[in-house]
């Protein structure tokens, strides 16, 4: 099984320096089936001052796509989620990769193998390595972080893989700086998910 993803980066003020890391993590991925959006939230691709035009040019590819707002939402990334959401292809999963997440070689070769003998899996969630900030209830970072149970401020939008058609269905919550917490539980609450014991990047 060939599972094609739709990789979500949300990007605004971010070091470009930060960002090509985050992009050279998902340009070393082993499986190779995949489309990267990522999603400025800003007001002109060829004019803003968050992600420069070089840059825009020298990473752009049939698989990966730079997309910008057209506006400032300053909302903590949620519109560039829910626009990556939509343009998202529905046979496929999603993952959601921000700006300065930086994931390992075998992340999405990891869920491609989990999904195969789980084809009816909604949800798959797995390890990953949080730098902080962190809630207190979760110690100091940095902190492995298991997702389990997959609920508000026990878990990050790195460690999900999500299948596109209910992700599209079930939409991204506008919550705030927690949507994604909220996003993630209320899934899991109405979705079925596994769990993938291994480290498959790092929230810097």
């Amino acid at each position: 099984m060939n599972t094609f993803f739709n990789i979500i980066t949300p990007t605004f003020n971010r070091s470009h320096a930060i960002i090509e890391r985050c992009i050279a993590s998902v340009d070393a991925q082993i499986h190779k089936n995949w489309k990267h959006f990522v999603i400025i939230d800003d007001v002109d691709k060829n004019k803003n001052k968050h992600v420069p035009q070089n840059l825009i040019e020298k990473y752009s590819s049939p698989k990966r796509e730079f997309i910008c707002l057209g506006h400032n939402s300053n909302n903590f990334g949620n519109s560039p989620r829910k626009l990556g959401i939509n343009l998202s292809t529905e046979n496929g999963y999603i993952v959601f990769v921000d700006d300065d997440n930086i994931i390992f070689p075998n992340y999405l070769s990891t869920f491609n193998k989990n999904i195969q003998p789980h084809p009816n899996i909604i949800t798959h969630i797995c390890k990953i390595i949080h730098m902080g900030p962190l809630p207190p209830n979760l110690g100091t970072p940095p902190k492995v972080l298991n997702g389990n149970p997959p609920v508000l401020q026990n878990i990050d939008t790195l460690q999900v893989c999500v299948k596109s058609q209910i992700m599209k269905q079930h939409g991204w919550l506008n919550m705030g700086y927690m949507a994604d917490g909220y996003t993630i539980q209320s899934l899991c609450k109405n979705w079925n998910y596994t769990y993938i014991d291994d480290i498959l990047g790092i929230h810097m």
